[in-house]
């Protein structure tokens, strides 16, 4: 049974994820799925502008998973989560983030 629900496109990867728990962290995410956009409709978006490294480490903030925020992706992971409205403070006292 699969959980996902959404794919985006980025950097040619197809990188699935679920829309409710993006949007329970997200407001551009809510807005994007259940507002007056044309992704509202869409099963696989593309995101331009968006690394997909940076992208999937955002994702590993939201989901439950064994990677570590580092010195190596903090930055990349901070910016991508800024875009989307994702406030990454949030998981510092529930998740274990590493210098």
């Amino acid at each position: 049974v699969s959980s996902h629900d959404i794919t985006f496109l980025i950097d040619g990867k197809k990188i699935h994820a679920n829309k409710g728990i993006l949007c329970v962290h997200s407001p551009v995410f809510s807005a994007m799925f259940y507002g007056e956009f044309t992704e509202k409709n869409k099963k696989e978006i593309e995101l331009k502008d968006v690394d997909s490294k940076a992208f999937i480490g955002m994702l590993n903030l939201l989901y439950p998973s064994y990677e570590k925020i580092s010195d190596s992706n903090c930055e990349s992971i901070l910016k991508i989560a800024d875009r989307f409205q994702i406030d990454v403070c949030d998981y510092r006292s529930s998740r274990e983030i590493s210098y």
